[in-house]
């Protein structure tokens, strides 16, 4: 009886003089995108799934996959993307009444977890800090270990931790 659309900005990179005109479309782009990278040799698989999709376009495939590649192999950031680390992209975390909150990326390792925010935009808003300050508080109530979070600036090629 209801229909629900979910629009998308998949466009983004058909134009490239607009590429800096829709930096939502981008940053939704990306982190669709990184989402289906769990380690660092799963994003050949990723940008090429999205060619496929028809989402980007053939001729810019090779660019996306070359920064994502820089991005995620600097030092902080690749050991993010290391094959020993269990991964957990884009689950979420669902409260008692009903809220749910999901983090970008969660990663385990022994009794370490590390939460990882991505932003790719160029602005750093108090309100990303919040944010993963209260994936922490989930996740330690929870009784994860040595909670750590991180919100990681990608293409400004910044990593802050938040305490």
């Amino acid at each position: 009886e209801s229909l629900k659309l979910r629009l998308k900005s998949n466009d983004y990179f058909l134009n490239q003089e607009e590429e800096h005109d829709d930096q939502i479309g981008f940053g939704n782009l990306m982190h669709e995108i990184f989402a289906l990278i769990k380690h660092a040799d799963d994003v050949n698989f990723a940008v090429e799934k999205y060619k496929q999709l028809g989402l980007i376009k053939s001729s810019q495939a090779q660019s996306i996959q070359q920064t994502i590649t820089e991005k995620i192999t600097q030092s902080k950031a690749g050991e993010w993307f290391d094959s020993d680390w269990e991964i957990n992209n884009e689950r979420s975390i669902l409260l008692p009444g009903g809220a749910s909150y999901r983090p970008d990326r969660v990663i385990l390792f022994n009794d370490k977890t590390v939460i990882v925010d991505y932003k790719f935009g160029d602005q750093k808003e108090p309100a990303y800090m919040r944010q993963v300050k209260k994936y922490m508080e989930l996740l330690e109530k929870m009784n994860y270990k040595h909670v750590e979070g991180y919100i990681w600036y990608v293409m400004l090629n910044e990593i802050e931790k938040v305490n």
